[in-house]
C-alpha cells in the first residue's frame, strides 16, 4: 500500500511539473510574440515621424507615397499599397488628413498606424483605412 502510494504522489508530482513545463513554454512564446509585435509597432513608429514631416511641410498627406518617404527616412523599405510584409512599410490611402501605413511583425502579425484628422491610431490589423486600423 505504501509503495501504491508514493508511487501515485511521484505521478502526480510528475503531471503537475509537466503541465508547469507547457505553461511556461506558452508563456514563453506569447512573450515572444509580444517582443516582435512591439518591434513592428516600434518601426510604425518611426514611419510615423517621416509621415507627419512631409504633413507638416505639405499641409496634407496628399502625394504622400513611397518616393515622398524614403526620401524623408531611407532606413526603410517603403512600397505604395500592398500587402502587410516583414521588413516593408506600406502606404494606403495616403491624401488629405489621413494615411494607414501598414507592416508585418515577425510573429506573422500585421501591424498598422494610421493618421486621420489630427489623430493618430496604432492596431495590429492589415487595415486599408484609418477606421480600420484598430487594436485587432
Amino acid at each position: 500500500m505504501k509503495k501504491t502510494a508514493t508511487a501515485l504522489i511521484g505521478a502526480a508530482l510528475l503531471a503537475a511539473s509537466l503541465a508547469g513545463c507547457a505553461s511556461q513554454i506558452q508563456t514563453d512564446l506569447s512573450a515572444a510574440d509580444t517582443a516582435e509585435n512591439t518591434a513592428g509597432q516600434a518601426d510604425l513608429s518611426m514611419a510615423a515621424i517621416a509621415a507627419s514631416g512631409y504633413l507638416g511641410e505639405n499641409g496634407s498627406f496628399d502625394g504622400f507615397n513611397a518616393a515622398a518617404a524614403s526620401a524623408m527616412e531611407p532606413a526603410f523599405k517603403w512600397v505604395d499599397g500592398g500587402p502587410a510584409t516583414l521588413g516593408v512599410i506600406s502606404i494606403r490611402g495616403a491624401g488629405g488628413d489621413s494615411v494607414v501605413m501598414v507592416t508585418m511583425s515577425a510573429s506573422g502579425t500585421p501591424q498598422c498606424l494610421a493618421f486621420s484628422g489630427g489623430a493618430q491610431s496604432l492596431g495590429s490589423t492589415d487595415a486599408t483605412t484609418a477606421a480600420g486600423c484598430t487594436g485587432g
